[in-house]
């Protein structure tokens, strides 16, 4: 999977850059996601949206079953709806502060600050994952040696 990012907008800075990044978490998680350059170069919502979808509900079953004993009602939702949980997940869960607004991130535009926040997304994902797992581990020891 080669990017080839070519867009017409003028950018902040690395936009190739900033989409071989998102590819490279994609890989990483094994995310089952569709990349499209073009939509992710023109700053496309609707682009994106698949990626934190498969972050969130297919990635890790750990994290999915977390999110979802925590309150967070992400499945079956609008785009809007679904995105606006995304955001309460970053601000909350990830103690992340995005620098773009929902309203910014489902607009056409910003493309570069988009890659950006999924790349940082993706990231997070991951090590909410880790520490899920991981804490899980822990109280299973615990258990483990007080039954002894």
């Amino acid at each position: 999977m080669a990017s080839s990012c070519k867009c017409l907008v003028p950018t902040t800075g690395d936009l190739k850059n900033s989409a071989e990044k998102v590819l490279r978490e994609i890989r990483r998680m094994k995310l089952q996601v569709e990349p499209d350059l073009e939509g992710w170069c023109l700053g496309l919502p609707s682009a994106l949206m698949p990626i934190f979808h498969s972050a969130l509900m297919h990635y890790s079953l750990p994290l999915a079953k977390y999110l979802i004993e925590q309150g967070y009602a992400l499945y079956g939702k609008s785009d809007l709806k679904f995105m606006h949980g995304v955001y309460q997940v970053m601000r909350n869960e990830f103690k992340y502060q995005p620098k773009l607004t929902e309203a910014q991130f489902l607009s056409n535009s910003y493309a570069e600050r988009k890659l950006m926040l999924t790349a940082e997304f993706l990231t997070h994902c991951q090590e909410k994952h880790n520490e899920i797992v991981n804490t899980d581990k822990r109280r299973r020891l615990a258990l483990t040696e007080f039954a002894s």
